[in-house]
């Protein structure tokens, strides 16, 4: 019985001491600005995108061949209107999104507080796909600092629709759609929005941007990694604001089953830290990620992506180097 007593009293001590120290980083902690450089931009893959080679190669056979034929069998041939400087944009050529492109909708850490120039954490992600694509990827980052999900949805979803509307004139695909959120929604945990309040709220924005960007578009809800290790909290406020963002982050696993290509990425699990946890962490709060651990953590969604599917790959991936885009042109020289 004294035992039983004992450990409530220390419980509620930590609880109270976790209090206090949450009330003084309510009062005195200030947001470092967003991100100062633009908010949308283009990776570009280092390998050339093989649609593209092909297209160009077999264009230019096909325009070099009809010349030829002209010339040889002059009145059997019939007359087609081929440019010199057709390029891929011969009309025997599938209409091809130029680019793919992704979107990512949230609050701070989308908006790039932390980062020294863009937001690092949509770019780090479109340079990993660009890479596992073979292909350009576009990235747009629509954010709201401080904001919370309903937030969000009442502020984003109008702008993801002119981002849909601009991809649509610049040719663009867009294969993914990052939602981060959470942080800004457990903190009104003492104004009594629950944990399964978020999950309906959530819920309410995932099905409103799904509307917006179309079925055939992944949606992916990632959990928020740092909270455990951020420098600015101390114990035992770390512990229990580690339960807390935990707790909401499950809520993100839920939603992501209750529709088709929604994708919950959890926390990772094994990151050592090499250099250091600070290293992660930006100099100007001990809370956002520094240039460093946006790209960390944008390189690891990436990758929680790419290895999404049961065949290694995502089903977006580009075709073999050895398709032909004109076999029945092939066939045809090769039988003369």
């Amino acid at each position: 019985m004294k035992v039983r007593k004992l450990f409530g009293v220390i419980g509620l001590s930590l609880v109270s001491v976790a209090g206090v120290q949450a009330a003084v980083l309510s009062v005195t902690y200030q947001s470092p600005p967003d991100a100062p450089g633009p908010r949308q931009g283009v990776e570009r893959t280092t390998r050339g995108h093989p649609t593209a080679t092909h297209a160009r190669r077999q264009v230019t056979w096909f325009r070099d061949t009809l010349h030829r034929w002209k010339d040889e069998y002059p009145g059997r041939v019939p007359s087609v209107v081929v440019s010199e400087s057709a390029g891929t944009s011969c009309a025997c050529v599938p209409e091809t999104p130029t680019s793919k492109k992704i979107i990512f909708v949230g609050d701070s850490l989308v908006t790039g507080v932390g980062c020294t120039e863009t937001p690092m954490l949509p770019r780090a992600v479109a340079k990993a796909l660009a890479e596992h694509w073979k292909a350009d990827v576009a990235w747009s980052a629509v954010g709201l600092t401080g904001g919370d999900v309903r937030t969000l949805h009442a502020e984003l979803v109008p702008l993801v629709r002119d981002e849909v509307l601009a991809a649509k004139r610049d040719n663009q695909k867009i294969e993914m759609v990052v939602i981060i959120c959470g942080v800004n929604d457990w903190k009104r945990v003492l104004s009594f929005r629950t944990a399964a309040m978020f999950r309906r709220d959530l819920a309410e924005l995932v099905d409103s941007v799904r509307d917006v960007v179309g079925p055939d578009t992944m949606i992916v809800l990632p959990a928020l990694p740092g909270v455990n290790v951020a420098p600015r909290f101390r114990e035992p406020l770390r512990t229990v604001f580690t339960w807390i963002s935990d707790t909401w982050d499950s809520e993100k696993r839920t939603v992501s089953e209750q529709f088709s290509r929604v994708k919950f990425i959890a926390r990772p699990s094994g990151w050592d830290f090499e250099g250091g946890v600070r290293r992660y962490f930006s100099n100007l709060d001990g809370i956002h990620p520094s240039d460093f651990g946006y790209n960390q953590w944008g390189a690891y969604i990436a990758e929680q992506v790419i290895g999404g599917s049961s065949s290694g790959k995502v089903p977006w991936d580009t075709p073999d180097e050895d398709s032909r885009l004109f076999p029945q042109f092939d066939q045809f020289a090769s039988s003369r």
